[in-house]
């Protein structure tokens, strides 16, 4: 299996923007896992990318609906920090491998 993790997850950030839904990146991956090509932890790293990626969509409705100012841009903000915290909870070595122990079962 081959894939960095960091990279995944930066690349999962970027298809999420382009493709507009997280669903697409979770489509994509999920081939990729079955067939070995990449591991759980690479594609759990590419999930929560794509997650972080839908927090642009949060920005831009705040920044149209109320010049990003307000109670839209304070949502927006809380959307992309706990996206980010889960992020680096469930991206750290020990948390990774319970869930690719789990997972594997």
């Amino acid at each position: 299996p081959y894939g960095n993790r960091a990279t995944m997850f930066v690349i999962a950030i970027a298809l999420r923007r382009v493709g507009q839904s997280s669903r697409i990146t979770t489509a994509l991956l999920l081939p990729l896992v079955a067939s070995g090509q990449i591991g759980l932890a690479t594609a759990l790293a590419g999930i929560l990318g794509s997650n972080i990626g839908t927090t642009g969509t949060a920005h831009l409705a705040a920044w149209f609906g109320e010049g990003y100012t307000g109670d839209g841009r304070a949502v927006a903000l809380f959307h992309t920090a706990a996206n980010l915290v889960m992020a680096a909870l469930l991206l750290n070595p020990f948390a990774l491998r319970i869930a690719t122990k789990v997972l594997s079962q």
